[in-house]
């Protein structure tokens, strides 16, 4: 058995037991409007030791932490705390983490999906929650420093979410996700077992079967019919036979399907882990998963553990951490590294009567290399090639006021500077 296997719950459970009480104000649930909901909506914000809302000079990575089926951010009382810990022992570097609601009535949660009967939950993120948040908090307001983080349901949805929108996300970690609904055929005989093993089976939420719960809460996300009793088509007959027209409707929501489109954004790192003893037999999913990013050469992080679909995830979140400090903290050092630099080697400034952006890039050779102008939702709203030793400039007018950054691409990616336009 590795010693790291070994070492980490020791680790974990030590800091656990020291980490410092959290301070007043650290701990936050917000209210905002959700225009794609439609409806007020709520999250809960943890800032990290020493955090100070007058200080816009000091600016922190996002984690967006989604949780699992019936439950809400309520469930992560326990893992505040030893986040607490692992900033405090110095394991990780500071970040924010944000917790929205993915609950939706009448069942166990909205699986982080568009839905006519729960609601626009893959949009509310992108759309709503991650402008509300960059506005509200000292964010570094970028893809390169967002990342998103789930357990079982939640693990779905954050790979919907940098699968479908990858230009918000430079990482992500998943525990146990349900993410390839070609292998739920592997679920039918405990469903069948659920309801008595006798058929005609009775796919109603109100019998109180935790399964067959879960599978119809899946189905408000899939396949929703609000013509239907359940409101949802259920994927299985009365026979306890997978429905093939049902499942056609849940196919384009398959995350090893979503995979297909993925290719060209390998840019994004990738980590996800599941129990082999998982009761839903997620297992089989997760092995699947790995071997369709493999097969579309994704570079990926897969690991298995021995515990269930909950019993191993307390040893999961210091290596979940660790890796988003590491994927943080690949584009922090390049930063670290250009502000060593002589002050005249690089200047960035914006003409106030003219809005137009002037660069100065000094490398000491004629090398050529790429601009980015990028916006607070991470995405590239102007760019071209700079040149050592000569003043690149263009006009800002067609830009919207607001916090931008500028990076260079010189052998690889290195934030220079943040302007804002006015």
């Amino acid at each position: 058995m590795s010693k790291w296997l070994l070492v980490i719950p020791v680790i974990f459970v030590w800091i656990l037991s020291v980490s410092a009480q959290n301070e007043t104000g650290r701990d936050i649930i917000e209210h905002y409007y959700s225009s794609a909901l439609e409806k007020g909506a709520e999250c809960r914000v943890f800032l990290p030791p020493g955090y100070d809302s007058n200080d816009i000079n000091t600016r922190y990575p996002v984690i967006y932490l989604l949780h699992g089926a019936s439950s809400g951010y309520e469930s992560f009382d326990l893992l505040l705390p030893a986040v607490d810990g692992f900033w405090n022992s110095g394991y990780i570097k500071p970040f924010i983490m944000v917790m929205p609601d993915g609950r939706s009535e009448p069942y166990l949660g909205s699986f982080y999906t568009n839905s006519v009967l729960y609601g626009n939950y893959e949009d509310f993120i992108f759309q709503d929650l991650i402008p509300f948040i960059d506005s509200t908090y000292n964010t570094l307001a970028q893809k390169s420093f967002r990342a998103i983080w789930g357990v079982s349901m939640g693990a779905y949805g954050a790979f919907k979410q940098v699968f479908k929108h990858p230009e918000y996300y430079t990482a992500i970690a998943a525990h146990s996700g349900p993410v390839n609904f070609d292998l739920l055929v592997n679920l039918i005989p405990d469903l069948k077992e659920e309801q008595g093993n006798q058929a005609p089976y009775d796919w109603h939420f109100e019998s109180g079967k935790g399964l067959t719960n879960l599978m119809i809460s899946m189905a408000g996300a899939f396949s929703p019919n609000l013509e239907a009793d359940n409101l949802v088509d259920f994927p299985l007959d009365d026979q306890g036979d997978m429905i093939p027209e049902v499942m056609e409707k849940w196919k384009p929501h398959n995350i090893s399907q979503l995979a297909n489109s993925f290719g060209n954004n390998k840019d994004i790192s990738i980590y996800f882990d599941c129990g082999i003893q998982d009761e839903y037999k997620l297992i089989h999913h997760n092995r699947a998963l790995s071997d369709t990013l493999t097969k579309y050469n994704i570079q990926h992080e897969f690991k298995e553990y021995f515990g269930n679909h909950t019993s191993g995830l307390v040893f999961r979140i210091p290596i979940a951490l660790k890796f988003f400090d590491n994927a943080f903290g690949s584009v922090i050092n390049s930063i670290e590294a250009i502000d060593k630099l002589p002050e005249d080697l690089v200047r960035v400034y914006v003409n106030p009567s003219s809005r137009i952006v002037n660069i100065d890039w000094q490398s000491g050779t004629t090398a050529e290399a790429s601009f980015y102008l990028i916006d607070a939702l991470g995405r590239v709203k102007h760019e071209g090639l700079i040149h050592s030793e000569e003043t690149f400039y263009f006009d800002s007018n067609s830009f919207p006021p607001g916090l931008y950054f500028v990076s260079i691409n010189y052998n690889h990616i290195k934030l220079i500077s943040k302007i804002l336009i006015k």
